[in-house]
C-alpha cells in the first residue's frame, strides 16, 4: 500500500520551505551532470533512508561519499545462453541477431565461458564444418577473445561473498572504467544476490544509458526487469541515475513510482520524458531552467518543485535555499567543497612540551624572586641574627630551540574530522568543550555521527596538533592556539 510505505525527507518545497517526503521505492533521478545535483540527491536519500544501500563507482573522478563502507567487488559467474549473449552484446556494443541459435547450441555443451571458447576452437578445426557455421563460430570466438582476457585478469580481485553493512556500502569499479562488461558482470552479480538473499536494500545504479541500452542487451539489463518487478516484495529497491532517457530502454521503467527530474536542456527529450513515461503536463521550460539542487518530483498524481537537502548541510541553510534567500551555488562552493585550510605552525606535542617548560621556568623564577626578597630582608633588619650564613643562589636558564613545521588540513564536511574543524572555524571550540557538547552541536547542524566516530576523530585531531586536550572530571577539547584558518 502506498500509504504504508516508509518515507524519507528529500528536501523542502520551493518557495514555501516546507519539508517534502518521498516513499522509499523504485526511483529514477534525471538531470545534467554537474548542473543538476543528481549525485547529491542519491547521497541524501540513502543516508536518510537508514537502510542498507549499495553504490557503484564506475568512472574516474566520481564523488566519494562520506560516512560509508568500502567493500570489494563481488562476482559469481552465471552461465546460460542469455548470459553469454548479453555479455557479448555489452562487449561489442551491438545487438546480436541471427547468431543467437548458435550461441544456444554451443552453450548447452559447456559450463563456463572458458569451456565455450575451447569448444569453439575445436569446432573451427573440423573440416566438415559448413562455411556459414564456420563464419558464425569465428565471430563468436573473436567476441570471447575480447572478453575473456579481461575477466581472467580481474578475477583475483573479486570476492565470492557479498557482505553488506548497515548504512551505505560503496563498491569501487573504476579500475575497469574502459571495460564496461566487467563492471556489468559485477553489478549483475550483486543484484542477483540481493534479490535472492537480502531484504531492505537500496541499490543505486549509475549511468542508465550504459546498463539499460534501448537497442541491445547487457548482463544488467537481463536481470533488471526481474529485480524491479520482484524486489519490492522484500523491500529491495533500485535508484536509477540517468542524465537523460534518450537511449534507455523504458519498458521496465513503468514499474518506477518516484521520478526526480533535474535540469535538462534538450526540449525534445524533456517533452518525451514527461509525456511518454510519466503522462504529465509540465512545460519543458520548467525543467530547463531548474537551478542547481532543484528538482521536479513526481509520484502518483503529485508534482512538486523541491530543493534537495544535501547530506551534511545544516537544515536551516537548506530551508533558506528553498525559500530563495540563499543561492544554491553558495552551498556548493562554501559548504560542499573544501576551501579553507587551517595550518598549524608547531605540532601540538611540541607545543604541549613548550607550555610545560614555560610553566616550570615561571615557577623557578618565582622561587628565585622569593629568595631574593628574603635575603634583602635579612640584610636590612639584622635583628636577632648572631651569624649570617653564606647563601648561594643559582639561576638556571633554559635555552629552547624551536623548529617550526607546518601541517595543513583541508576543511570539508565529508569527513567527521572535517565537520569538527568546521565547528572550530566558527568559534565553537574557542573554549573547552566535552565530547558530549561537541556531539550535540554536530546533531544541531544535522550531522548525526556515531559516538565512537566522533571520539576517533577527536583523538586524530589531537594527535595531529589541531586540537588541544585536557582532563578534568571529563575529557575536554579546544582548538589549538597555533591554528590559523586561511583561504587559499
Amino acid at each position: 500500500m502506498e500509504g504504508e510505505r516508509v518515507k524519507v525527507l528529500l528536501g523542502f518545497t520551493v518557495p514555501e520551505g516546507e519539508p517534502f517526503y518521498i516513499p522509499i521505492h523504485h526511483t529514477v533521478i534525471t538531470g545534467m551532470t554537474n548542473l543538476s545535483g543528481k549525485t547529491t540527491t542519491v547521497e541524501a536519500i540513502l543516508h536518510r533512508s537508514k537502510s542498507k544501500a549499495l553504490i557503484f563507482l564506475t568512472k574516474r573522478g566520481e564523488k566519494h561519499f562520506p560516512d560509508t563502507h568500502q567493500i570489494p567487488p563481488f562476482y559469481k559467474e552465471r552461465f546460460d545462453w542469455e548470459y553469454v549473449r548479453g555479455l557479448l552484446e555489452a562487449s561489442m556494443h551491438e545487438r546480436l541477431k541471427f547468431e543467437t541459435p548458435w550461441i544456444i547450441r554451443i552453450s548447452k555443451k559447456a559450463h563456463s565461458l572458458k569451456e565455450v571458447r575451447l569448444l569453439l576452437g575445436r569446432l573451427l578445426t573440423e573440416r566438415k564444418l559448413r562455411e556459414f557455421d564456420r563464419n558464425i563460430y569465428t565471430l563468436l570466438a573473436a567476441y570471447l577473445d575480447k572478453v575473456l582476457p579481461t575477466l581472467t585478469k580481474a578475477k583475483h580481485k573479486f570476492t565470492d561473498t557479498l557482505h553488506l553493512k548497515e548504512g551505505i556500502n560503496v563498491m569501487d569499479l573504476t579500475e575497469w572504467y574502459t571495460n564496461e562488461e566487467v563492471q556489468m558482470l559485477v553489478i549483475q552479480s550483486c543484484m542477483e544476490h540481493i534479490l535472492k538473499y537480502e531484504n531492505n536494500v537500496i541499490v543505486a545504479l549509475p549511468e542508465a544509458w550504459k546498463l539499460l541500452p534501448q537497442s541491445r542487451n547487457t548482463p544488467v539489463k537481463l536481470y533488471f526487469e526481474k529485480f524491479i518487478r520482484e524486489g519490492a516484495a522484500n523491500n529491495n529497491y533500485l535508484i536509477i541515475d540517468a542524465q537523460d532517457l534518450g537511449g534507455v530502454d523504458k519498458s521496465p521503467l513503468r514499474q518506477v513510482s518516484v521520478w526526480i527530474m533535474g535540469k535538462m536542456m534538450e526540449a525534445n527529450e524533456v517533452q518525451r520524458l514527461l509525456k511518454q513515461t510519466l503522462g504529465l503536463k509540465i512545460k519543458p521550460e520548467e525543467v530547463q531552467t531548474l537551478p542547481l539542487g532543484h528538482f521536479l518530483v513526481a509520484y502518483g498524481r503529485e508534482v512538486q518543485k523541491v530543493y534537495v537537502w544535501p547530506y551534511g548541510i545544516p537544515k536551516t541553510i537548506a530551508v533558506d535555499v528553498a525559500k530563495g534567500n540563499l543561492n544554491p551555488e553558495f552551498v556548493r562552493d562554501m559548504l560542499l567543497k573544501p576551501i579553507d585550510k587551517p595550518s598549524a605552525s608547531i605540532p601540538q606535542p611540541l607545543l604541549n612540551r613548550l607550555t610545560e617548560l614555560d610553566e616550570k621556568i615561571e615557577t623557578l623564577n618565582k622561587r628565585v624572586d622569593s629568595l631574593d626578597k628574603t635575603l634583602a630582608q635579612l640584610l636590612t633588619q639584622k635583628r636577632g641574627i648572631t651569624k649570617l650564613q653564606n647563601i648561594q643562589l643559582q639561576k638556571t636558564f633554559y635555552n629552547i630551540k624551536v623548529t617550526q613545521t607546518q601541517k595543513r588540513f583541508t576543511l570539508t564536511d565529508e569527513t567527521v574530522q572535517g565537520k569538527i574543524m568546521w565547528l572550530a572555524k566558527e568559534g565553537f571550540l574557542n573554549t573547552w568543550r566535552s565530547q558530549t557538547e561537541i556531539e550535540k552541536e554536530l546533531t544541531r547542524r544535522a550531522w548525526t555521527i556515531p559516538r565512537i566516530s566522533v571520539y576517533k576523530a577527536l583523538k586524530a585531531l589531537v594527535k595531529q596538533g589541531f586540537i588541544g586536550q585536557r582532563k578534568t572530571d571529563r575529557m575536554q577539547f579546544k582548538i589549538a592556539p597555533n591554528v590559523r584558518f586561511t583561504n587559499e
